[in-house]
């Protein structure tokens, strides 16, 4: 078994410098380990952990007036300036109370496989601003995730999970991995999917892009899986596209190449320009 490097504290855990562990060496930090919901972990701007395990930080809250600087909406707090590291598994959980994990400083697991998880105990959310890379490891986002900059989440050939919604209107999300699925709403100014072979899957309910989106993903993009609207204010350009939803400009070109029609799908442009490859099509609304 590997060695464990544990520190357990019934309150706040307050990293300013670097907290670094050998070859082979897990690293846990729990805070409020008596799960009253007072207690948390801050990473302040500069400072660092870098694992050479895996990396488990847990928390529930600080509070409103704490001697950190944290957030105190927060179970985790993870400052811009600072960063996170590991050679294994990274996971961030929450542990009781409805508290946010903040991920202002970047995310990157260098073991080939291992994952990366945020899970905020109920209803709190992933506050990202910052990049999350994995080396080929699944990363799952199991909250709503909202945008406070431009970010990159990078799973190098890795599948990428948003279980939730994606909220982000002035900002721009990029993903580059393998399989990457969004089960929530998006609202996003941009997305961008760099050019490589993985499939990129929509299905939230009521989705908003403000610029256009070009899904530069060369295997299929799946957008909705039905009764689902995508509304892309710039136009949409993608390849290979497998449609099962209701799609609106404000008078933007859509361009799709070869596309199936999984279910009733119409596409509105108010004047913009339909251009689509070969399709086969159940049933197919343009105008």
């Amino acid at each position: 078994f590997a060695p464990s490097t544990v520190v357990s504290v019934i309150r706040h855990i307050n990293i300013t410098g670097a907290l670094t562990t050998s070859a082979s060496q897990n690293l846990t930090l729990t805070a409020d380990n008596n799960n009253d919901g007072l207690g948390g972990v801050v990473v302040q701007s500069g400072a660092s952990i870098s694992s050479g395990g895996t990396l488990s930080i847990s928390g529930s809250d600080f509070e409103v007036a704490n001697a950190y600087s944290a957030d105190p909406n927060s179970a985790i707090d993870i400052k811009s300036g600072s960063s996170a590291t590991a050679t294994g598994t990274i996971s961030f959980f929450g542990n009781v109370g409805n508290s946010n994990i903040n991920v202002n400083g970047a995310i990157t697991n260098n073991s080939s496989g291992a994952t990366i998880t945020f899970t905020p105990f109920g209803a709190g959310v992933i506050n990202l601003g910052a990049n999350v890379t994995s080396t080929s490891g699944l990363i799952t986002f199991v909250s709503p995730v909202v945008l406070g900059a431009n970010v990159v989440v990078n799973s190098t050939g890795g599948l990428i999970n948003f279980l939730n919604s994606v909220t982000g209107a002035s900002n721009t999300l990029t993903v580059q991995g393998g399989t990457t699925t969004f089960n929530g709403n998006l609202t996003l100014q941009d997305l961008i999917t760099v050019a490589a072979n993985y499939q990129v899957r929509l299905f939230g309910t009521t989705n908003t892009f403000t610029d256009q989106v070009a899904f530069l993903n060369t295997n299929n993009t799946t957008i909705g899986n039905g009764g689902d609207t995508f509304t892309f204010n710039g136009g949409l350009s993608t390849g290979t596209t497998i449609f099962d939803a209701t799609i609106i400009t404000s008078g933007d070109d859509v361009t799709a190449g070869t596309s199936q029609v999984a279910g009733n799908t119409s596409i509105t442009t108010s004047g913009g320009a339909i251009t689509l490859g070969q399709f086969n099509a159940q049933v197919l609304n343009t105008g």
